[in-house]
C-alpha cells in the first residue's frame, strides 16, 4: 500500500523566532553564536517580578510591543496587532514567507491545498490580557469581541485558510510539544490518500505569560539557561514563534517545476502508555518506538541517518531520549551526530516541531550542522555520553538523511524524517 501512495516533498518555508523574521535569517544568527535569551521583564512581556513563580525567569523572545512588533513583521500587521493574538500573527507570517518561498504566485485552485497546524497552548496571551481587564476594569472592563477568537487553540487556521484562499482538508493539533510534528504528518497524509494536492503545514505559539511562566515553573521544568545535556542542567527556557512549511505530491511539484527543499520520508507518532505512570514523564520505549517506525516507513537503516535534531530540551529527560536513540542506532550511536536547536530559540512548545523540521531542512541542505549551545566536553553530563554531540561550533557534514524528535507532555511523542532532495 505505502508503494503505491504519493511521495510528499516540502517546497516552502517560514519561520519567525527569537533570532529573526525568516529562515534564513534564523539559520545564520544561530551559526553565528547569537544569543537571545535574555530576562523576562514589563517591557517584553509583563513584570515577572509581581508572581513569586516568574520572578528572574528567562526566556528568547520575540520583540513585544506593538512599534518593535511592526518593525519586526512588517506595517501590513498594524491594524491586526488588536484583533489576533501573538502567536496568530506569528502563524500567519510565516505562512507568508512559506508560501512566497514555495510560489510566484498562489494556484488559482486552491480546493486541493488544505491546512495542518499544531499548538501547545493557543492564545495564551490573549487569555492573560483579557483576565487583567476583568479583574481591574481596565477599558472600563469590556472585552473586544475579537478576545474569544485570538484565544481559540483553532482559529489560526481559519485565519491561515481565509488569508489565503486555502480550501482543501483543515486540522488543528493540541498535543504539547508535539503537536507541529503531528500536524505535519497529518499533512502528509492527505496528500498520501490523495485527499489534497498542497498542505500547509507547522505550527506557532506564545505562550510567555505569567501563567505560561509559573505553570512550568511549578513543576521544576523551567532553567536559568538552555542548557541540554550540560551536567547540572536545571530545566528548559520557553522560547516564541511559528514555523510553516509547504508540504506538496512530488508528482505535482514536478509538474509545475517547483523547487524541492526536501522530501518527507518517514514519520511516525505514539503514545508512551505507561501504567500508573505520571502524565509528565518521559519513557524511553515510546521515544524509540516512533524513530524506529519511521525507519521502517523511510526504508532506513540507522546508520543512513546523518543528524538527529533531538527534542533535547534541558531537563533530565535529555538523558532519557539519548538512551532511545542508541537503542535504535545500536552500534551506529557513535557515528551519529546529535544537537538541540531548542539551546538557542528556546523551547517553542507546540511549534517546537516545525521549526526543528525547518532547521533541519536547512542543515541537511547546506551540509552544516548547528552545534548545541555552550556544550563542551567539559560540562557534558556523563548519562548524554555515547552519541556524537555537534558542539562550540557549527560542523561542515554532508549527509542524507535527518531525523526530528518531539515528544510532549502526556506521553506523546513524535518523529520525522526528512531526506536531501538533488535529484
Amino acid at each position: 500500500m505505502e508503494d503505491q501512495m504519493r511521495r510528499v516533498v516540502v517546497t516552502g518555508m517560514g519561520a519567525i523566532c527569537s533570532h529573526g523574521n525568516s529562515v534564513g535569517e534564523i539559520f545564520d544568527a544561530i551559526e553565528g553564536g547569537s544569543n537571545h535569551i535574555s530576562a523576562i521583564d514589563q517591557r517584553t512581556h509583563f513584570d515577572s517580578s509581581l508572581y513569586k513563580q516568574t520572578t528572574g525567569r528567562v526566556a528568547a523572545a520575540v520583540p513585544y510591543t506593538d512599534d518593535e512588533l511592526i518593525e519586526r513583521m512588517g506595517s501590513e500587521y498594524a491594524k491586526e496587532l488588536k484583533r489576533y493574538d501573538r502567536h496568530q500573527l506569528f502563524a500567519r507570517h510565516a505562512a507568508s514567507e512559506a508560501l512566497l518561498s514555495a510560489f510566484k504566485k498562489l494556484p488559482h485552485d486552491r480546493e486541493r491545498f488544505g491546512v495542518s497546524v499544531g499548538t501547545g497552548d493557543g492564545g495564551l496571551t490573549t487569555g492573560f490580557e483579557s483576565d487583567v481587564r476583568l479583574i481591574k476594569g481596565e477599558k472600563g472592563g469590556k472585552l473586544s469581541p475579537f478576545a474569544n477568537l485570538g484565544e481559540l487553540p483553532n482559529i489560526f487556521a481559519g485565519q491561515i485558510a481565509n488569508h489565503f484562499g486555502l480550501k482543501g482538508p483543515g486540522f488543528v493539533h493540541c498535543t504539547a510539544c508535539a503537536a507541529s510534528a503531528h500536524a505535519i504528518m497529518h499533512g502528509a497524509d492527505q496528500i498520501k490518500l490523495d485527499r489534497a494536492d498542497q498542505m500547509l503545514v507547522g505550527g506557532a505559539e506564545a505562550a510567555i505569560t505569567p501563567f505560561g511562566i509559573a505553570s512550568f515553573a511549578a513543576q521544576h521544568a523551567m532553567g536559568t539557561d538552555s542548557r541540554p545535556y550540560q551536567a547540572g542542567r536545571d530545566g528548559f527556557v520557553m522560547g516564541e514563534g511559528a514555523a510553516m512549511l509547504v508540504l506538496e505530491a512530488l508528482d505535482h511539484a514536478r509538474a509545475r517545476g517547483a523547487t524541492i527543499l526536501a522530501e518527507l520520508v518517514g514519520y511516525a507518532s505514539t503514545m508512551d502508555g505507561v501504567q500508573g505512570g505520571a502524565i509528565t514523564a518521559p519513557d524511553v520505549q515510546g521515544g524509540y518506538r516512533a524513530a524506529q517506525l519511521a525507519l521502517d516507513m523511510a526504508d532506513l537503516f540507522p546508520e543512513q541517518i546523518g543528524y538527529v535534531n533531538t527534542h533535547g530540551t534541558g531537563t533530565a529527560a535529555d538523558a532519557i531520549e539519548l538512551d532511545g536513540i542508541k537503542k535504535w542506532s545500536g552500534s551506529f550511536a557513535g557515528d551519529i551526530l546529535v544537537s538541540s536547536t531548542k539551546s538557542w530559540i528556546g523551547h517553542l512548545l507546540g511549534a517546537a516541531g516545525a521549526i526543528e523540521s525547518v532547521l533541519s531542512i536547512e542543515m541537511v541542505r547546506r551540509g552544516l550542522v548547528l552545534p548545541t549551545r555552550a556544550l563542551t566536553l567539559e560540562n557534558l553530563d556523563l548519562a548524554c555520553e555515547g552519541v556524537d554531540h555537534v558542539m562550540s561550533n557549527a560542523r561542515v557534514q554532508n549527509f542524507e538523511y535527518v531525523l526530528s524528535n518531539s515528544f510532549g507532555f502526556g506521553g506523546t511523542n513524535a518523529t520525522l524524517i526528512f531526506q536531501r532532495y538533488d535529484r
